[in-house]
């Protein structure tokens, strides 16, 4: 690029180092404005009923032949496991 290509892009992008900082302000406070939201809203599921969903969905897959038996039964004993262990930290909490 010559020196006049140059030029022509300075002037066009020619922002004052407020304007550049007002700009990345913005789109910070946006960013955590997004990740605030997200936690408020969409990680209070609690995991114990996430878990019981997903034994109905791979269920579901099972009838449907989308799992083999083998895949199903692994799943579905990882899924037991995390619910019993869960069911057992409530009640020493409690």
């Amino acid at each position: 690029m010559g020196r006049r290509t140059y030029s022509l892009l300075w002037s066009v992008l020619n922002f004052s180092v407020y304007e550049v900082l007002a700009l990345i302000a913005a789109i910070s406070v946006s960013i955590w404005l997004i990740f605030w939201i997200r936690v408020r809203f969409w990680d209070h599921e609690d995991p114990e009923a996430v878990d019981h969903q997903m034994l109905l969905k791979i269920g579901d897959l099972l009838r449907e032949g989308d799992l083999s038996e083998a895949e199903y039964r692994s799943i579905k004993s990882r899924l037991v496991e995390r619910i019993d262990d869960a069911c057992q930290q409530k009640k020493s909490t409690e």
